[in-house]
C-alpha cells in the first residue's frame, strides 16, 4: 500500500513545487496593478498660494500637450512664500485607495533645476478631517530634488511621512502618527519657499502608483496554506485508504452475500445512499444495515437476544386509490410517528417497502416481541387517522437463531407475516422455529 501511494505522492509534491514556483515567478514579474495620474486624468485642478493667507504670491495652471504647467509668481510680502497646485475630485469625495501599492514614480520638471519640489498626498482621517475643509486632511509629504534624484523618480510609498506641522496643528498623539493611504482625496505639488521675488514653473507629466494584487506576505501565507492543506488531504486520503484496506481484509465474502440478500428481498438495487427515508424520516434499508451487522454479531456470540417485527399496513393501496397519494403519504408519516412513540430508543425502525416496515428489537425474546407487536397492532387500530379512516396492520415476528444468516432471519419474519395475511389482516403471528428453552431450577 505504501508503494502504491508513493508515485501519486511524488506527482502531487512535484505539482505543488511547480505551482509554488509559478506563483513566485508570477508575483515577481506579474500580478501588477497601476494607478496613473496625468493630464488626462479627470480630476479637478486648483492652485494654492500664500495670497490665500494674506501674502502676495500667486499661481496659475494650464495644460500644454501632455503636461500640466504651474506658473508661480513669488512675492516676499509673506514670511514663507509658497505656491503649488492640487489634483483631486474636490472636498468631501474619496478619490483613490492606495492600500496595496508600495511604489510610485513621479515624472516632472521645474524651470529651476536646483529647486526642490514638495509632493503631498492628502487623505481623509475619520478622527480629524472635515469633508468640506481640505486643510483638515491628513498630510503626507515628500521633498524631491529632480537635479539630485533624477527624473522620473521612483521610490517606495514609505518615503512619504506624515507632515509634522499637521501633527502639531491638530495635536495628534504619537500612537496615531502613521501613514494611511486608504482614503486619498488629493495630490499636491508645490515649490519650496522662494528666497526672492521670481517667476517659477513646474511641469507635471505623470505620477504612477504601482503594487501587487497580492502582497508578498499574503502570497507566502497562501503558499503555506496550500502546502498544509495538501498535507492534510494526503493524510486523510492515506488514513481512509488504510482503513478501507483493513476493513476489506476482515470482511468475509459470505457475510457480504448474506447482507446483500437481506437488503434486496424486494429491491435488488438501492435507489439512494441516504440512511433515512425522505418521506417518514425513519431508517431506510441502508440505515438498517449497520445496526443489523452489530446486533447479529452479538447474537452469534450469544450475548444478546434479537427479535424482528415485519409490519404491513393493511389495505394501504386501497386507501391510496380511494383518497389519493397525498393522504397515503400522510398515513405513512403518522404511522411511523406512532410506532416510534410506542417503541424504545434502542429499537431500530426501518421502512422496508412502500407499506412494509421492520422493527429490530435488541435484547428481546420472541415472547416479548409478540407483546410489543400486539401493542403496535392495537395502537394502530385505535388511532384517530385522517378523515376518520379505519386502519390496521398485520405483523410477523421472529427471533434470530445464532446459527442462521441474516437473510434467513428476515425471511422467517416475512413468512410469519405472510401466514398472518393468509389468515386475515389485523393480527400478529410469530415464527416459533427458534425459542430458547426455559431455565430449570
Amino acid at each position: 500500500m505504501m508503494t502504491t501511494h508513493l508515485k501519486p505522492l511524488k506527482l502531487w509534491v512535484l505539482g505543488l513545487v511547480l505551482v509554488t514556483a509559478g506563483l513566485l515567478v508570477w508575483h515577481e514579474y506579474g500580478m501588477n496593478k497601476v494607478i496613473v495620474i496625468d493630464a488626462d486624468t479627470p480630476l479637478k485642478k486648483w492652485v494654492y498660494a500664500d495670497n490665500e493667507q494674506g501674502g502676495g504670491s500667486s499661481g496659475s495652471i494650464i495644460r500644454q500637450g501632455n503636461e500640466l504647467v504651474l506658473t508661480c509668481q513669488y512675492s516676499k510680502t509673506y514670511a514663507f512664500p509658497y505656491c503649488g497646485f492640487m489634483l483631486g475630485p474636490g472636498p468631501g469625495r474619496i478619490s483613490f485607495d492606495l492600500t496595496g501599492y508600495d511604489r510610485f514614480e513621479i515624472n516632472l520638471a521645474t524651470s529651476k533645476a536646483e529647486n526642490p519640489i514638495r509632493i503631498f498626498i492628502h487623505t481623509f482621517d475619520d478622527d480629524y478631517s472635515n469633508p468640506d475643509d481640505v486643510r483638515t486632511f491628513r498630510v503626507h509629504e515628500l521633498h524631491y530634488n529632480p537635479k539630485i534624484e533624477g527624473n522620473p523618480f521612483v521610490a517606495t510609498l514609505e518615503k512619504f511621512q506624515v507632515a509634522m506641522w499637521w501633527v502639531n496643528e491638530f495635536q495628534v498623539p504619537p500612537d496615531k502618527i502613521r501613514s494611511d493611504f486608504k482614503n486619498v482625496v488629493a495630490f499636491a505639488f508645490g515649490l519650496n519657499e522662494a528666497e526672492q521675488e521670481i517667476e517659477h514653473k513646474l511641469y507635471f507629466r505623470s505620477m504612477r502608483f504601482m503594487g501587487k494584487w497580492i502582497s508578498y506576505a499574503q502570497l507566502q501565507l497562501l503558499i503555506i496554506m496550500l502546502w498544509v492543506a495538501s498535507a492534510a488531504l494526503y493524510l486523510i486520503f492515506s488514513f481512509t485508504s488504510a482503513r478501507k484496506a483493513v476493513t476489506r481484509m476482515r470482511m468475509q465474502k459470505k457475510a457480504l452475500v448474506e447482507i446483500n440478500a437481506a437488503l434486496e428481498i424486494e429491491r435488488k438495487e438501492l435507489e439512494t445512499l441516504a440512511t433515512r427515508d425522505t418521506l417518514t424520516g425513519v431508517y431506510n434499508r441502508l440505515g438498517l444495515r449497520g445496526h443489523l451487522h452489530v446486533q447479529t454479531d452479538l447474537v452469534k456470540l450469544k450475548r444478546s437476544a434479537l427479535s424482528l417485527l415485519f409490519i404491513d399496513i393493511d389495505n394501504y393501496y386501497v386507501i391510496c386509490e380511494r383518497y389519493g397519494s397525498n393522504i397515503g403519504n400522510e398515513f405513512l408519516i403518522q404511522f411511523c410517528a406512532l410506532i416510534e412513540e410506542k417503541t424504545r430508543d434502542s429499537d431500530i425502525f426501518c421502512r422496508w417497502g412502500d407499506d412494509e416496515f421492520l422493527l429490530l428489537c435488541e435484547g428481546t425474546s420472541v415472547q416479548s416481541a409478540i407483546i410489543v407487536a400486539e401493542k403496535i397492532r392495537v395502537a394502530t387500530e385505535t388511532h384517530q387517522w385522517p378523515l376518520g379512516i379505519k386502519v390496521s396492520c398485520t405483523i410477523g415476528v421472529a427471533e434470530m437463531n445464532p446459527e442462521e444468516s441474516i437473510g434467513d432471519f428476515i425471511r422467517r419474519a416475512d413468512n410469519a407475516l405472510a401466514a398472518a395475511k393468509s389468515q386475515g389482516s389485523n393480527q400478529v403471528k410469530a415464527d416459533l422455529g427458534f425459542v430458547k428453552p426455559l431455565a430449570v431450577d
